[in-house]
């Protein structure tokens, strides 16, 4: 069953016997950050800063949430995507990340992106940057 516990600034979700934390954490990496643009696909969520720093967390058995540098089932902590380091946009879709990279060059991805994912992800990623 599901239930929800709730203790000081503390809270939890109960599911399936476990107990997930549901709260808002700090995050040490993050700390310092500016958030400039949030994005997310299916299963994960991918963060932009000021600085061009790209964080991702959720499900990344495709390599989604790592940048593309390696696979791993879950991410719950936002995790830096050094790969993507440099973007001016993000965009996310299905199990696709998508990073519109200030310098100009092409965008990069990381995950499963298919032909289709890349197209409509580059679009509208290149339509944010330019705003």
């Amino acid at each position: 069953g599901l239930g929800q516990i709730t203790g000081g600034s503390n809270s939890y979700s109960w599911e399936n016997g476990r107990a997930w934390k549901t709260s808002a954490q700090r995050v040490e990496a993050m700390k310092e950050a500016r958030i400039v643009d949030v994005a997310a696909g299916e299963d994960h969520t991918v963060v932009l800063t000021d600085d061009g720093r790209v964080f991702a967390f959720g499900r990344g058995d495709q390599g989604q949430v790592t940048g593309g540098k390696g696979r791993g089932p879950f991410t719950s902590a936002p995790r830096e995507c050094v790969s993507l380091k440099g973007a001016t946009a993000i965009e996310a879709q299905g199990a696709c990340t998508c990073a519109w990279m200030g310098h100009g060059g092409p965008p990069r991805f990381a995950g499963k992106c298919t032909g289709n994912d890349r197209e409509t992800l580059s679009r509208r990623a290149c339509t944010k940057a330019r705003v």
